[in-house]
């Protein structure tokens, strides 16, 4: 979710898990990145296996989805460094969306897969290249502007 990498999660989770080239866990690290990835990814399992919102069709496409959650619920296409003492601040919004009683965050994810849509589902091939990921970038740009 905020290392802009689904491309590389859809690929294979164990990679990003073993490849010393990413960065998963540093100390440096604000907590509250991990805590809001962890829960958009159960909101959005929820719904998948709950078969809400069509939820279900876009379960090879989880990662983009989440990825897109950030920028949807923030409502600006704007990353953090998550080293940076500006970390927790970015997250309280979207944590807040997904702790939403009144689950805000169902139109938020349908928006995420809208943006899909628009883009068009990938292939298997596709969904694992980092291309896609960027036409997602760019077509959620477009959508809900660039911050």
């Amino acid at each position: 979710m905020f290392l802009n990498q689904p491309h590389n999660a859809a690929r294979y989770v164990k990679t990003i898990f073993s490849s010393p080239d990413i960065p998963l866990f540093r100390d440096e690290d604000h907590e509250s990145l991990y805590y809001c990835a962890v829960l958009a990814l159960y909101k959005y399992n929820t719904l998948i296996n709950g078969r809400k919102i069509n939820a279900h069709s876009y379960n090879k496409l989880r990662w983009h989805i989440i990825q897109l959650f950030k920028w949807v619920c923030r409502g600006k296409l704007e990353d953090v460094n998550p080293t940076s003492n500006k970390a927790e601040k970015y997250t309280d919004k979207i944590i807040r969306c997904l702790q939403s009683d009144d689950r805000e965050y169902i139109d938020k994810f349908e928006t995420c897969q809208k943006i899909v849509d628009m883009v068009g589902l990938p292939s298997d091939d596709a969904l694992k290249r980092g291309k896609f990921s960027a036409d997602l970038r760019a077509k959620a740009a477009e959508i809900i502007g660039a911050g």
